[in-house]
């Protein structure tokens, strides 16, 4: 998706416009992640064994509001009750997307089979 290799300079101002704009929100409130937990190994004494379970699997945000005395690391102005507001509304807005562009899409074919 992204380049793995330098891009001139020109290109690179609207790429990371893009990012911050649109892809960092869009990761941080919708990409499932696993998170691990501890479980000791009973074959090796002293070491713990990590296990990724489904009832782990949870969004940053969602994980970041189940941290204990997570509203503390919060930057003064941002509470978790925003965070939820902009991240259902980055759901809004992409499924009116989806839908427009679906709309679009049948609107094409009945063009072309016209």
């Amino acid at each position: 998706m992204l380049p793995t290799v330098p891009i001139p300079q020109r290109p690179a101002e609207r790429l990371n416009t893009f990012c911050l704009e649109y892809l960092n929100p869009f990761l941080n409130f919708h990409r499932p992640c696993l998170f691990a937990t501890d479980v000791a190994d009973l074959k090796k004494p002293r070491r713990n064994k990590r296990v990724y379970r489904p009832e782990n699997a949870m969004t940053p945000l969602d994980k970041l509001a189940s941290v204990p005395l997570a509203a503390t690391f919060l930057r003064e102005g941002v509470t978790f009750e925003k965070l939820h507001a902009l991240a259902r509304a980055h759901r809004c807005a992409g499924r009116r997307r989806t839908q427009q562009s679906s709309q679009h899409a049948v609107s094409a074919r009945a063009e072309k089979t016209a």
